[in-house]
């Protein structure tokens, strides 16, 4: 059951992902509420600084929802960023529009 579980949440993560991967002005990370990187169309470094953001961000939220529900969105000057969770599973969409291309979020300057 539990491998079922897994199999068909997995094809789910590769449909979102494809959908929305190729657009080079749309980051885009695939995080687990816990912060881990699941899949990204940026570097590993650049996903996990935003994984790990949805997470402290989003930590409160129910496990699994049927639907897609957008958790938070943030609109900036140069960017759009929304965490939504990914219909019937654990999994954290995390997109990033932006008509610049960003790599990372903002750093502090200490």
């Amino acid at each position: 059951f539990l491998l079922f579980g897994m199999s068909s949440e997995a094809s789910l993560v590769d449909q979102v992902f494809a959908k929305l991967a190729p657009d080079e002005h749309t980051t885009v990370v695939i995080a687990t509420r816990k912060g881990a990187v699941l899949k990204t169309n940026r570097s590993q470094e650049t996903g996990k600084k935003f994984a790990q953001w949805a997470s402290m961000m989003c930590n409160n939220t129910v496990g699994t929802l049927k639907e897609e529900v957008r958790l938070l969105r943030v609109a900036t000057t140069e960017s759009e960023i929304t965490i939504s969770t990914i219909p019937s599973s654990q999994f954290l969409l995390v997109t990033v529009h932006s008509e610049k291309l960003p790599d990372a979020l903002p750093t502090d300057t200490q």
